[in-house]
């Protein structure tokens, strides 16, 4: 019983730091393209939800995706711009 309890431990922290690693990577592509002017770029580290872009802006928003992960080094991103860059819907421009 306590080897399976340690093994879930286990991969509940290698699924939550794989999950951390991807958001702090979208939100390095999402700077990325404010600074290079890019437009309708969405981050391929962040999961897809449902069947549309609405779904995948929904899920970024309820998800959290646009809070930062270390509050010492970067605020949190403005959620609207955020989830709009990530889902594709209409225009975004860095609100940070």
């Amino acid at each position: 019983m306590k080897k399976t309890l340690a093994t879930i431990a286990i991969a509940l922290f290698a699924t939550t730091a794989q999950a951390d690693d991807n958001i702090l990577r979208a939100h390095f592509q999402y700077v990325d393209a404010l600074q290079e002017g890019h437009s309708g770029n969405r981050s391929s580290y962040l999961e897809r939800a449902g069947r549309t872009k609405g779904d995948d802006y929904r899920n970024c928003k309820e998800k959290g995706f646009y809070k930062s992960l270390d509050s010492s080094k970067y605020n949190d991103f403005d959620s609207h711009d955020f989830c709009a860059w990530h889902s594709e819907i209409g225009r975004w421009q860095f609100r940070g």
